[in-house]
């Protein structure tokens, strides 16, 4: 839950619309089980995967399928009637989901998308969200038994794996979004047709949700909705302390990078040839990578804040590099703490 399994890339059969070629859960993990690339508990490589594998071990241990302990033992004690994880949806839910498009003009809808392994992406809200929000900031305060319980509560809430203190982190299941001096947990949601951002603030008692029906722009429109939120109702002017630091050991990060999020022993491998990003330094010591673009499409800058740190020179979203027992820099964590890019072997770049 902490996406540190180490397990490659796998998206074969992930998405359907027809109900007759889907999989139960446990076929699905058999069928179509990745290769694991990295130590466990070492790198962090989102898995849907690995999420369905914690799935399927609560079908194990409860002995009911997954979608029904979740549906008894989580939504009927918060009262959320209209969620669910059944796939396709059971008969009193038909009523309500809304159709999905892949953008905002296209007619028909897609179909109802039947994602595997459903325990990763397969939750449907077909109504409201809140009764979940407000238990749990309820639940930090009074300590009640019912509901969630305590521990469970604080494992969802609290850092769980992280590169440096600087960066957010994976909690359990959520990860951390900052800005602004919040410090926000929640999850981004993505299928073809759906897109939807889940977070809370603690501290303030705030909880943001944001659904989509069609692609559109939802992955640039997520981002920007909180940073317009924090900034008009959390306005922050904090300046970062930009340090000077000699060019040579700046290079030290140079290079071409790959994310750790793909695969290595199947088809989806051709990808990280398009995937790879070239950082570079100029003479003034501003850092770049030329696929981390801003909201506007324009290259980030970013400039050193701290040993290995760089933090972006129009924003307040940071990187870190992370360095093998020689010294070399060998990887790069960014603010999204499900993934780290990784350095490329000269003999596996494009050219």
């Amino acid at each position: 839950m902490t996406h540190t399994g180490g397990f490659e890339e796998e998206i074969r059969d992930i998405l359907v619309t027809d109900p007759k070629m889907a999989m139960p859960l446990r076929e699905f993990l058999i069928e179509n089980q990745p290769q694991r690339i990295f130590p466990p508990g070492e790198v962090p490589a989102y898995s849907n995967y690995g999420v369905g594998l914690a799935g399927y071990v609560v079908q194990r241990v409860s002995g009911k399928p997954f979608e029904q302990y979740v549906a008894e033992h989580i939504f009927l004690p918060l009262g959320m009637k209209h969620s669910s994880f059944k796939q396709p949806l059971a008969e009193e839910h038909l009523p309500f989901p809304s159709d999905g498009y892949r953008n905002s003009t296209e007619k028909p809808a897609i179909g109802f998308e039947i994602f595997s392994p459903g325990p990763a992406g397969e939750f449907r809200q077909l109504r409201r969200t809140w009764p979940f929000c407000a238990s749990a900031f309820e639940r930090r305060r009074s300590g009640r038994p019912e509901d969630i319980e305590t521990e469970t509560l604080n494992a969802m809430w609290t850092r769980q794996f992280g590169t440096t203190e600087a960066l957010p982190a994976i909690c359990m299941g959520f990860y951390q979004t900052w800005r602004n001096g919040l410090h926000f947990i929640g999850h981004d949601g993505d299928l073809i047709a759906f897109h939807s951002m889940f977070l809370l603030e603690p501290k303030e008692k705030l909880a943001i949700f944001i659904s989509f029906n069609s692609a559109g722009s939802a992955s640039k429109t997520r981002p920007e909705i909180v940073t317009a939120f924090a900034d008009r109702y959390y306005p922050y002017s904090q300046t970062p302390d930009f340090q000077k630091t000699s060019l040579d050991g700046l290079k030290a990060i140079a290079g071409t990078y790959q994310s750790t999020r793909r695969s290595e022993s199947n088809r989806l491998k051709l990808g990280n040839l398009v995937g790879q990003g070239e950082v570079t330094v100029d003479k003034d010591g501003v850092l770049k990578v030329d696929d981390f673009k801003d909201l506007r499409g324009h290259v980030r800058q970013w400039k050193v804040v701290g040993k290995d740190l760089w933090q972006d020179a129009q924003g307040q979203i940071r990187m870190f590099g992370i360095r093998d027992g020689a010294g070399k820099i060998v990887r790069i964590a960014v603010s999204f703490a499900g993934v780290q890019f990784e350095r490329v072997a000269w003999y596996e770049t494009p050219s």
